[in-house]
């Protein structure tokens, strides 16, 4: 899994992915945001919210047949700036 390069521990990052559900971590807690469904955890030092921006469906992952999510990955070291950004992204999205 690619993960998004951070400018400075100030500027959260965020990408759109499209990753197989069984990337989404287990401890992850499933938060609403607005009309989707977020994934909120940590990992190393960040705080990370996995917003699933749409249907699964059928894909090619790493040279073999998969089933994909649109996921949008907003990472930052403070999570009240992770939230944040991860609403101030969602009017932003087609759905």
């Amino acid at each position: 899994m690619a993960m998004p390069m951070r400018l400075n521990n100030f500027c959260p990052c965020h990408a759109l992915e499209y990753r197989e559900s069984t990337t989404i971590p287990a401890q992850a807690r499933q938060q609403g945001y607005d009309r989707y469904t977020g994934f909120e955890y940590e990992s190393h030092a960040d705080s990370i919210v996995d917003l699933v921006v749409g249907d699964e469906f059928s894909g090619v992952q790493q040279r073999r047949s998969a089933r994909l999510l649109p996921i949008v990955t907003v990472q930052s070291t403070n999570p009240v700036v992770t939230r944040a950004v991860a609403s101030a992204v969602l009017p932003h999205l087609p759905r």
